[in-house]
């Protein structure tokens, strides 16, 4: 099999499947080559094409401050709205869960009386002003915990020893 490459396209093509519609610019190349190129991007290299028009392996580019940033405040967002356990239930901490536990806690303030049926994954639960309580501290504790791991992460970031590894461990559950 005969294998070609377009660096307009970054495209491999093959005459055994392409027939011969290949875009204009494309270069023979071998198919050690070929398994080449694809091992190396499997490895996380990206393909690109050289000034010649062969294509070639470049290491990835690493990540740039802002890009950091954005991804350590996003898995800090993705670990604060997957939910807790309290107690055997599970609560969701998703913003709009949190908003409403915030009414909830407040009814309780305001009426010791105060119950609600409160929805969780496993079915509906009653909660008294004890259980809301709890529920809100427990709910609150894991998202500061949250805050404090991504505050962490930003420290180690500015002090030039963040790993990318760093950003799945430590979070709480």
């Amino acid at each position: 099999m005969t294998f070609y490459f377009s660096s307009k396209t970054l495209g491999f093509f093959s005459s055994d499947i392409h027939g011969h519609a290949f875009p204009d610019d494309v270069v023979e190349i071998s198919t050690g080559v070929y398994e080449s190129l694809l091992s190396g991007q499997a490895m996380g290299k990206r393909i690109v094409a050289h000034e010649s028009g062969l294509p070639m392996l470049l290491e990835p580019a690493a990540p740039d401050e802002a890009t950091l940033r954005s991804g350590i405040s996003a898995r800090r967002f993705l670990a604060e709205t997957l939910g807790v356990e309290v107690n055997g239930v599970t609560y969701a901490t998703s913003r709009d869960s949190q908003a409403l536990m915030s009414n909830v806690v407040h009814a309780a303030m305001l009426d010791s009386s105060y119950c609600c049926n409160w929805k969780t994954p496993e079915g509906f639960i009653e909660l008294g002003p004890e259980q809301i309580f709890g529920m809100a501290t427990a709910v609150r504790a894991h998202i500061q915990a949250c805050f404090d791991r991504e505050a962490e992460l930003l420290a180690h970031l500015d002090a030039g020893t963040f790993t990318e590894s760093m950003l799945d461990e430590g979070w709480p559950s």
